[in-house]
């Protein structure tokens, strides 16, 4: 079963042509890595996914609508604590588990009253995996998220990903081609678009 069908979709900004009829399909329940160097379109067509923006041709279909899209900067709060911001998120959805939960399966439940500003870049982004998790979307879109990681902290996250998203569609971009080809289908982006 499928979980997206892109079909032929378009997208520039001005005369710069970002997108160029790409037609691809992304099935339910396996994990992708969009891989290609800065603007060549990969957040382009996660912001498509998800529905921040529209294709200028052709059409998005997803054939399951529950998506959480984890950006590149975390977008945490730094002036409050993990609960707090927790309780914004989840404030907006309809949880599927408690928090306690959520950051437990993250090993980060001793971090709950702790201020994001004093966290690792590590533990902010297992607080945002935490926050993921609660969503139980079916389909996940992560935009770089290992960027600001250091080498060991990049597996651990990767890890975790799996391990808590295993049976969910992942689509990852990143420019990290070694680290995340071991475990993931790779999708190459090319000017002018683009698929290998």
């Amino acid at each position: 079963m499928n979980a997206i069908k892109i079909n032929e979709v378009c997208k520039s900004y001005g005369d710069r042509v970002i997108i160029d009829h790409l037609s691809l399909t992304f099935e339910k329940g396996h994990h992708y890595f969009l891989s290609g160097k800065s603007g060549i379109g990969k957040t382009t067509l996660l912001n498509i996914i998800k529905g921040y923006e529209n294709p200028d041709e052709g059409q998005c279909i997803r054939d399951e609508s529950s998506i959480a899209y984890v950006f590149q900067d975390d977008l945490l709060f730094s002036n409050l604590t993990v609960e707090d911001n927790m309780n914004i998120r989840m404030a907006t959805i309809h949880p599927v588990m408690s928090m306690d939960e959520a950051l437990s399966k993250l090993h980060i439940l001793d971090l709950k009253k702790q201020k994001v500003s004093a966290l690792s870049g590590g533990e902010r982004q297992r607080v945002s995996l935490a926050m993921t998790l609660v969503k139980d979307a079916d389909i996940i879109l992560f935009d770089e998220p290992t960027s600001r990681l250091d080498e060991a902290n990049k597996e651990e996250f990767i890890m975790n990903l799996l391990n808590l998203f295993n049976e969910k569609t992942i689509i990852v971009t990143s420019h990290e081609t070694n680290l995340y080809k071991r475990y993931f289908d790779m999708i190459s982006f090319e000017e002018g678009m683009k698929i290998v």
